[in-house]
């Protein structure tokens, strides 16, 4: 159904959750950008703002920046519907940056705004087991100018705008994202895969444009991995041909089916998304998901659209991305203690079954392994604890071991062993939890 403007809004009241506009630009000129303003309350102590801005040219041209801005930073208009923190603004269609380095300014004029039902999508059967809420522009006119490296580039093209808020728990495990834009026609998947044991399987959502019209939006969308390669850099099996599928109703009651077949060579990014966020936000998350890692690739695609019967082809430049937050099959915590203990997630009770099919992915590692029945974590420190910890580090009075035991959530500061943890972070010490696969037991 039609988006309405409040589906538009920046909604930084919301608790525990993310919230804000992506912006994806296809240019004429060859360009590829994305650039995306997030308002995070995932914790109750510091609010935050992260800043992205993602440039891809021809010949394998690339250009980043990151920031991560304090909400006192975050100006917001009275409808909600603009925001400004440097070096970044919305106001509603226009989008400027300007960090010296990179300037740009651009308009979009969308060719129709959507969400599906409410626009809210339960990851479970209540609220409190985590939600997303999005509406998005499938289509929209894009123009403007960017001034990079020496050069000014026109930003004349077709965009895809996604206004997405999501709410803690997170029980997703992978997120699937496609966006194939071209003169007259886009087709765009949006898509959610749950961990193993959640009451939802998989959220997806998908939009078709034919002719600069939206012609149909689909539920009933899937994904499938052909084939598959181990990266080292984040320790996930990344795909390297796929098929996605779309298939629903035209808003005129046609049967409607896209095919997008994907052999992946065009890899233009892979993002370690924990090192591009401030400390303390990194920490929460890490309590409810792993390691976070964002795969992007640009291919030349065609693509097969059946409304009714009748086929017909799209061809176009499709951006996939593939943002892993942990292993579908399972996961593990490592909690640091004397006593190593683990949790299963989504796993009340651990079967035999579970324990079987555990140890049949990664016998080595839970073979030695006692694994208890129920978890339960610390409590997360108080405001007043962090705000002092805070305020020790800066004035060098904590020392360093001393840091991540009082100020990481999933830490034991009286049993805090360093033999336990596995994962260097420059700044602050060992952080933990990690995917699997990534576990070393001593």
């Amino acid at each position: 159904m039609d988006a309405e403007l409040k589906d538009l809004e920046f909604s930084n009241s919301v608790p525990s959750a993310a919230d804000g506009p992506t912006f994806y630009l296809t240019t004429d000129s060859g360009y590829y950008i994305l650039i995306q303003m997030i308002y995070s309350s995932m914790n109750s102590w510091s609010h935050s703002i992260q800043i992205a801005c993602r440039i891809h040219g021809p010949n394998g041209y690339k250009k980043t920046k990151t920031e991560s801005k304090g909400a006192s930073d975050f100006k917001m208009s009275s409808d909600k519907l603009s925001a400004d923190c440097k070096p970044m603004s919305v106001k509603y269609i226009e989008v400027s940056f300007d960090d010296g380095d990179i300037v740009m300014n651009f308009q979009v004029v969308s060719l129709g705004t959507v969400r599906i039902g409410s626009g809210k999508h339960l990851f479970g059967k209540s609220e409190d087991k985590g939600y997303v809420k999005s509406a998005h522009i499938p289509k929209a006119i894009a123009t403007g100018t960017l001034k990079v490296d020496g050069k000014t580039i026109d930003l004349k093209g077709h965009g895809c705008i996604n206004f997405v808020t999501q709410h803690l728990p997170q029980n997703v495990a992978r997120w699937n994202f496609a966006n194939l834009q071209n003169e007259t026609d886009a087709v765009v998947l949006y898509q959610a895969s749950m961990f193993k044991g959640s009451e939802k399987k998989q959220i997806s959502q998908g939009f078709v444009v034919l002719d600069s019209k939206i012609v149909g939006i689909t539920t009933e969308n899937k994904t499938v991995f052909h084939h598959t390669e181990f990266d080292k850099f984040s320790n996930y099996q990344i795909p390297t041909s796929l098929t996605h599928e779309w298939s629903g109703k035209t808003l005129d009651g046609k049967d409607l089916k896209v095919v997008m077949n994907l052999s992946l060579k065009g890899m233009i990014d892979k993002v370690d998304v924990l090192s591009e966020l401030p400390y303390l936000v990194r920490k929460f998350i890490q309590t409810f998901i792993t390691a976070p890692f964002v795969y992007q690739w640009l291919e030349d695609v065609t693509v097969d659209v059946y409304v009714g019967g009748e086929k017909r082809e799209i061809k176009g430049r499709v951006f996939h991305e593939n943002a892993f937050m942990g292993d579908i099959a399972e996961m593990i915590y490592q909690y640091s203690s004397d006593n190593l203990t683990c949790d299963i997630r989504q796993a009340d009770i651990i079967t035999d079954t579970y324990l079987a099919e555990l140890r049949a992915y990664k016998p080595e590692k839970l073979a030695p392994i006692d694994l208890p029945s129920t978890f339960t974590p610390p409590a997360a420190p108080t405001k007043p604890e962090l705000e002092l910890a805070v305020a020790q580090k800066e004035e060098g009075e904590l020392k360093e071991e001393e840091w991540p035991a009082l100020v990481d959530p999933i830490d034991d500061p009286e049993n805090y062993n360093d033999e336990y943890d596995f994962r260097d972070d420059e700044d602050h010490g060992k952080l933990f939890p990690a995917p699997l696969k990534e576990i070393h037991y001593h």
